[in-house]
C-alpha cells in the first residue's frame, strides 16, 4: 500500500532531521515492517530518484529535485511537525 512508502519516507526524514541517516534494517525496525519489504520499497524509491544511498551507505532523500534552501526548509518543516506530533502523543500517555 502507499502508506508503506509514506512510513519509509518518514523514517528516512527522521534520520536526516537528526543527522543520523538510517539503514534498511533500522528503517525496518523503526516502522515495524519486514526488512525484505523495506528493501524492495527502498529500491523502488531509489529508481524514482526520491531516495539515495550514496556509496552503499545509509538512505537519504534525493536532492536533485530541490535546491539546498528548499531541502533545508522541507526538513525544518518536517522536524516541527514531528515535534508537534510527539508532544500531542505524550499528552495521550498521561
Amino acid at each position: 500500500p502507499n502508506s508503506d512508502y509514506v512510513l519509509i519516507c518518514l523514517a528516512v526524514a527522521i534520520g536526516e532531521i537528526y543527522g543520523k541517516p538510517l539503514s534498511a534494517s533500522s528503517i525496518s525496525e523503526y516502522i515495524g515492517m519486514p526488512r525484505v519489504s523495506v528493501m524492495r520499497k527502498l529500491t523502488e524509491l531509489q529508481a524514482r530518484g526520491l531516495i539515495e544511498r550514496p556509496a552503499r551507505s545509509k538512505y537519504t532523500f534525493g536532492r536533485f529535485a530541490l535546491t539546498p534552501e528548499e531541502y533545508a526548509s522541507v526538513l525544518a518543516s518536517m522536524k516541527k511537525m514531528i515535534h508537534r506530533a510527539s508532544t500531542e502523543l505524550s499528552k495521550l500517555d498521561r
